[in-house]
């Protein structure tokens, strides 16, 4: 909550600054996720990623896949995530987050079918795991910069690592 509210302040200074733009309409939108974290119950966020500017599509893409696993619509993070991918100016292929939250889709939705029919918990989208893991590796400054719109940029390389060598160890 302490980020959030460090966020708050200054999403407050961008909409000064850009009262109608994009940028600061994606602050205000990153902010309220935050404050979401996964309270199943928060409000959804109010997004159209294509209706966007190319340069911010991505992220407001992201929102909406966080958005649909944060109020557990599997179906609905899929088609965001589909949709991100077929997207050719939200730039997927080379962004790490899209290959992270195609990961995490994946493994909700597997992890949602292993309960329901009792059955061990079978393989996640691991190349989607190892293409984050990658691009989070082979992330320069100048790169770094240009992704400046995603918060949690390449945050969680040792979560995926760590689950990638315990599903190697159980054998899946």
């Amino acid at each position: 909550i302490g980020d959030c509210v460090r966020a708050d302040s200054f999403a407050q200074q961008a909409e000064l600054v850009f009262p109608l733009g994009s940028d600061a309409k994606l602050l205000r939108l990153q902010l309220q996720d935050c404050l979401n974290g996964t309270n199943f119950s928060a409000p959804a966020l109010k997004l159209s990623p294509e209706s966007e500017p190319a340069e911010v599509e991505g992220a407001f893409r992201l929102l909406s896949v966080k958005d649909a696993l944060r109020k557990k619509d599997l179906k609905m993070a899929r088609v965001a995530v589909v949709a991100w991918e077929a997207s050719k100016s939200a730039g997927a292929a080379e962004n790490p987050q899209f290959w992270y939250w195609k990961w995490r889709v994946s493994n909700a939705a597997l992890a949602t079918e292993a309960s329901a029919s009792g059955t061990r918990e079978a393989m996640s989208d691991r190349t989607a795991a190892r293409k984050y893991l990658h691009l989070c590796l082979e992330m320069t400054p100048r790169r770094r910069k240009a992704l400046a719109i995603y918060p949690e940029l390449c945050l969680a390389t040792e979560t995926v690592e760590s689950e990638l060598k315990s599903s190697d160890k159980a054998g899946t």
